[in-house]
């Protein structure tokens, strides 16, 4: 659970520091200019993470779903409340995103 949460607060993290750099990554990924190369690039990129997540999946750990749906269910809360957090919509402080990213990952776990 720990190292999920961890993972999960790194991501939410990086998005609320780098707003700019968030909003142009999600441009560029819904984008014409992205390119299936790039995507097998990002898989690349992402292969240590989602072996870890297969891993845990085959040991019991997490609930047996494919890994784009746990994805979706932790990390792109991350995001989306990262981006709601800079829009000002709603306010965060430390111990709620404890709270929020405990309740995300458990939600995953077997």
């Amino acid at each position: 659970m720990e190292r999920y949460k961890g993972l999960w607060l790194r991501k939410y993290i990086y998005h609320f520091n780098n707003p700019a750099k968030t909003v142009f990554l999600e441009q560029y990924k819904n984008s014409s200019y992205y390119t299936e190369e790039q995507e097998q690039e990002t898989q690349r990129m992402m292969a240590g993470l989602m072996s870890m997540g297969q891993n845990d999946i085959d040991r019991g750990l997490v609930v047996g779903l494919p890994l784009d749906v746990i994805y979706t269910m932790t990390f792109t809360v991350a995001l989306n409340l990262a981006k709601s957090h800079i829009q000002a919509n709603i306010s965060l402080d430390d111990e709620t995103l404890d709270t929020i990213a405990e309740r995300v990952c458990s939600s995953v776990l077997a």
